[in-house]
């Protein structure tokens, strides 16, 4: 949905006209721009998971990565998947070279070891947030399979605007739903892509609870 419909849609639901001088389309941008912030720290949203690549330096551990990174999920290079160690293996790789093995975080990312030639590396990450919208255009990444979420929450900051506690109580216990609805959608999502794990301790006479 774009900017401009996302607004017609709070709009709607909480039951204000565009004429609101509270809410106008400035001061209603600003309140879904904070939602949207709220909302990314809520969990690592699989919409956040960006695919980018950066090169080696030789004899380097250095790695320049996007500015917008919140975690790495992986590393790989020609289909060779990248371990992450502990920062304290560093030590372990000084004056060491060749095709990187490991990456670690400290003060930076690195490669171990240190890169004898240029490598392309691609990593896959989380952004650590989005522009904020500003055009009546402008499409969050948020999608609209969940965008109930962030109406719904941003819907709570309205009330809290207007200092409307049973309000924004009641539009939070909304939010609330919609969250877990949205979470709930995460998981079975994820059903069939994801190997399940029996631990030895639910193995019990040859049943394996899983």
């Amino acid at each position: 949905m774009q900017l401009s419909e996302i607004r017609d849609e709070i709009r709607l639901r909480y039951g204000v006209a565009d004429t609101d001088a509270l809410f106008t389309d400035d001061n209603l941008t600003d309140l879904i721009n904070a939602a949207r912030r709220r909302l990314h720290q809520v969990r690592e949203w699989p919409w956040m998971e960006t695919v980018a690549s950066v090169n080696t330096v030789v004899d380097s551990n250095d790695l320049t990565l996007a500015n917008d990174v919140r975690r790495i999920l992986r590393m790989r290079y020609n289909n060779h998947s990248l371990r992450m160690v502990d920062a304290r293996d560093i030590s372990n790789y000084y004056g060491s070279t060749g095709s990187p093995r490991f990456w670690t975080y400290e003060a930076g990312f690195k490669v171990l070891p240190a890169a004898d030639k240029i490598y392309a590396i691609e990593y896959v990450y989380i952004k650590d947030n989005e522009s904020p919208l500003v055009n009546a255009s402008d499409v969050p990444t948020w999608p609209d399979r969940a965008i109930d979420v962030l109406i719904s929450y941003t819907a709570v900051l309205m009330a809290r605007r207007e200092r409307m506690m049973e309000l924004e109580s009641r539009r939070f216990a909304e939010y609330s739903l919609a969250l877990q609805d949205t979470l709930d959608e995460q998981i079975r999502g994820m059903e069939g892509t994801t190997p399940r794990r029996t631990r030895a301790e639910e193995q019990l006479s040859g049943y394996y609870f899983v």
